[in-house]
């Protein structure tokens, strides 16, 4: 591992990894006047100054960081049973009311109507701490670790109490940190390459769309079917034999130039996005880096949970969710989003029937959520009493 000499020490958000890909100017924490954008994310691996000398322990032995403790149980509520009938789990479906709006209402939303219920769905969460953060998250179910982004879906800047774009950064930063270390919830670049967090209830559900079983050779399969890249698949097999490794370690180990560099992050972010490794922890001794693990050896539970989950049912109610959070989204969107297949999605419309509706939006292909038409309906009734 490798250490970065500041002269003020380390403050804050290391400003090495928060880049923009979009902008030509990139936001700085304590130096930019202006909000990041939505193509604002960080870097895990970052370069180095000079090395000290670390080790690095064979599977669950002490290294040299903070590396989270693997036993901790899944808390019982959270997670997910089969259930036979291919309904959802109780509340989750649509309430009486919601039902009743579906019968009598011939409304149709617009994009202008869709972005006031996004609205006022964020605006019941106003997050100073830690504790409200991760209930943010699992009142959403997912969303983006800092900033909104692609199909709408809204990111932890969205509800932060604050105007101060440095107290953003650094709330956002410490609490991804720990949240993701202390197994509260799920920290990767899951949602088209983007930091996202993911509450442990849907985790099981998010493993099963990658088309993970569980088994051993999950990574194999990917590769075999021209999903996982075999730099990617290298850097999986020696995270499973040595154990916890930080991104400067296995930067060393597979990067040996500029141009494979790119390679090298886009593998991590694929390695994520697959559920194959997990951000376990962070390293402080020298460069600011994430530890990995293997996902299977870092949440168990998930993967047991996992296999009662159909892959129909785990995309119904990623979709349900998503929906609820944000009233409605154009069908290209919403499959680019979570990446499902045609055939899949015609199955998951019939186990979304009387939640979710298939109709126009302002000419648009759209699903829309009941909670969205029940929304409207009060909305205008309101107004038309005054």
């Amino acid at each position: 591992m490798c250490r970065v000499s500041m002269p003020l020490g380390w403050v804050g958000v290391p400003l090495n990894s928060i880049c923009s890909t979009q902008c030509e100017i990139p936001v700085s924490p304590g130096i930019s006047l202006r909000l990041p954008t939505r193509y604002h994310t960080q870097n895990v691996a970052t370069g180095t100054v000079r090395c000290s000398a670390s080790r690095i322990s064979r599977p669950l032995s002490s290294v040299s960081a903070r590396i989270v403790d693997i036993e901790v149980l899944l808390p019982h509520s959270l997670l997910i049973t089969s259930d036979p009938t291919g309904e959802f789990p109780s509340g989750q479906g649509p309430d009486a009311e919601h039902q009743e709006d579906m019968r009598v209402s011939m409304d149709r939303p617009s994009w202008r109507e869709v972005a006031r219920y996004r609205a006022d769905i964020l605006a019941r969460h106003r997050v100073r701490t830690k504790r409200a953060a991760l209930a943010f998250v699992n009142s959403l179910g997912f969303c983006y670790a800092f900033t909104s982004g692609p199909g709408g879906l809204p990111g932890l800047f969205d509800v932060l109490a604050t105007r101060s774009v440095d107290r953003m950064w650094t709330w956002a930063w410490q609490w991804k940190d720990e949240l993701a270390t202390e197994k509260k919830l799920f920290y990767g670049k899951v949602i088209r390459r983007k930091p996202t967090y993911v509450s442990l209830r849907f985790v099981p559900h998010f493993f099963t769309l990658t088309g993970n079983v569980g088994d051993a050779d999950d990574y194999l399969q990917a590769y075999r079917e021209g999903r996982l890249s075999l730099l990617a698949r290298e850097i999986y097999e020696h995270v499973r034999e040595h154990g916890p490794c930080s991104t400067w370690v296995l930067r060393k180990q597979f990067v040996s130039g500029a141009s494979r560099g790119a390679a090298f992050h886009r593998a991590l972010s694929d390695l994520q996005g697959r559920f194959l490794i997990s951000k376990v922890g962070e390293s402080e001794r020298g460069s600011y880096s994430f530890i990995w693990d293997t996902f299977a050896r870092w949440l168990p539970q998930a993967v047991r949970a996992a296999g009662t989950i159909t892959t129909v049912r785990a995309a119904a109610e990623v979709l349900e969710r998503y929906l609820r959070t944000t009233g409605a989204a154009p069908v290209v969107e919403m499959t680019r989003l979570f990446d499902l297949p045609p055939r899949l999605l015609a199955d998951v419309e019939g186990a979304l029937a009387g939640v979710a509706y298939h109709l126009a939006v302002d000419g648009d292909e759209a699903y829309a959520h009941a909670a969205l038409l029940a929304w409207l309906r009060r909305r205008k009734g309101t107004a038309a009493r005054r």
